[in-house]
């Protein structure tokens, strides 16, 4: 009786563990379809963004002051653009060269 049970009890665990090895494998094959969705979300912001920098340029090459001429989001989107520029610059590491 306890060799039927035990075998009850292997078969369930192999159940339980062939359906978290589905799940797992679910999750990693949908993976690179999110990294995929975000990298294209950022492209499309960092497109944007160089086009509004370039219309502020040309905006000041005009004599025309920016300000006048963008909308809130535009204002905005060229914030939070500065504030990652300096994070960046504030976050990044340069190694030190050897010898030089």
């Amino acid at each position: 009786m306890s060799k039927a049970i035990a075998a009850k009890k292997m078969s369930q665990a192999g159940k339980s563990y062939d359906k978290i090895k589905q799940e797992i494998e679910f999750k990693v094959a949908n993976r690179p379809l999110l990294v995929e969705q975000v990298s294209k979300a950022f492209i499309h912001n960092l497109n944007q963004i160089k086009e509004l920098q370039h219309f502020v340029t040309l905006l000041r090459e005009a004599g025309h002051n920016p300000d006048e001429h963008l909308t809130d989001e535009q204002r905005e989107l060229l914030i939070s653009a500065e504030y990652y520029d300096r994070l960046n610059v504030a976050t990044a590491y340069f190694p030190a060269q050897n010898g030089g």
